[in-house]
């Protein structure tokens, strides 16, 4: 942790990308602008993750910041937005395939159903 350690006390920013293989251009540019990786996922200015759960939210320090908000999966997700759609019956008259493609949750059975039932 000493040369992590060191950077923040130099007053460098620090990233950390929590997949081992990916986000290449994301890294690139950070580093190109000064930035230096962190490989502790402890330690970051700022997070970056291809997974929402891979992030503890609760203990963030007020500098440190990620690329997904909490509790967010119900609009930031295909499922999760398939699903509010639905909701929305609850909330107003509207039928959502009156504005948005007809769709389907393929990992619940009933949504298998009714897909298989339309085609």
């Amino acid at each position: 942790m000493g040369k992590i350690q060191n950077v923040q006390e130099k007053g460098e920013k620090t990233f950390n990308i929590t997949c081992a293989n990916g986000f290449d251009d994301l890294r690139t540019a950070l580093l190109r602008r000064g930035w230096v990786e962190s490989k502790d996922p402890r330690i970051f200015d700022l997070k970056w993750s291809l997974k929402c759960k891979d992030l503890n939210h609760s203990k963030l320090r007020p500098h440190q910041i990620v690329n997904h908000f909490e509790q967010s999966q119900s609009v930031t997700t295909k499922s999760g937005l398939i699903h509010s759609l639905h909701s929305l019956r609850w909330f107003e008259d509207v039928n959502p395939e009156s504005f948005f493609p007809r769709s389907y949750d393929l990992s619940s059975p009933g949504e298998v159903e009714a897909f298989e039932n339309d085609f």
